[in-house]
């Protein structure tokens, strides 16, 4: 899923529906998302939803990340970004 970033660099990464965490790597190294495959760390099975947000210059989507699911969301795998 591709994502644009308002701020700066990303906290994680995001692959739509639940992937085995080496399948997620090899796709995030694929895309050019990442240089290598220890930039990412195990990937999390999450839910996720779109909302939308109010700006000053409008409305604009914004993913919201959950652990359990609910009604409206969808499976999603994150891969946190090792800092440091």
């Amino acid at each position: 899923m591709a994502l644009n970033w308002m701020d700066g660099e990303p906290e994680a990464y995001y692959i739509k529906g639940h992937v085995i965490p080496e399948h997620g790597r090899k796709t995030l190294l694929g895309e050019g998302a990442i240089d290598s495959e220890e930039e990412v760390l195990q990937g999390k099975h999450k839910y996720a939803r779109w909302s939308m947000e109010s700006t000053d210059d409008g409305n604009r989507h914004i993913l919201r990340v959950y652990d359990f699911p609910a009604n409206g969301r969808f499976k999603i795998t994150e891969y946190e970004i090792k800092t440091g």
